[in-house]
Order: structure tokens, then sequence, then C-alpha cells
């Protein structure tokens, strides 16, 4: 006695399909704001490297102001 057991494999595959494009969409979005937040924490350090100098730079031209200030008030003696 043989049995047969009608499978509808369409149903099955298409719930695999879905199942498949839904991995591949959220593998996709995760990738895509990695690399958002990845790109943003570059800038960031990319800024900051750049502003650092200026800072410095502003600090050195201060000291050296007060320098000349100091000197000509000397000279006035």
């Amino acid at each position: 006695m043989d049995i047969y057991v009608k499978v509808n494999l369409k149903d099955t595959e298409r719930e695999r399909g879905a199942l498949m494009f839904f991995d591949i969409y959220f593998i996709l979005a995760a990738a895509l704001v990695g690399g958002i937040i990845a790109i943003a924490g570059f800038i960031m350090i990319f800024a900051k490297k750049v502003k650092q100098p200026k800072e410095e730079l502003q600090r050195k031209v201060a000291l050296l102001e007060e320098e000349v200030k100091n000197l000509k008030s000397d000279n006035k003696r």
C-alpha cells in the first residue's frame, strides 16, 4: 500500500523567497546604517584634527601679542 502526499511546493518556495529577500534587505539596511555611522565618525575625527592646530596657533599668537605689549611698555619707560 503506497501513500502519496501531495505537497504544494510553490507555497513553501514563496515563503522561503520572501524570507530570503527580507534577510537581504535587513543586512543591506544594517550595512547602510553602519556605513553612515562610520562616515559621520570619520568626519568628526577629521574635523577635530583640522581644528586642533588652529586653536594651538591662536594660543601662540595670543602669547606673542602679550609679549609684544610687554616689550612696548618696557621701551616706553
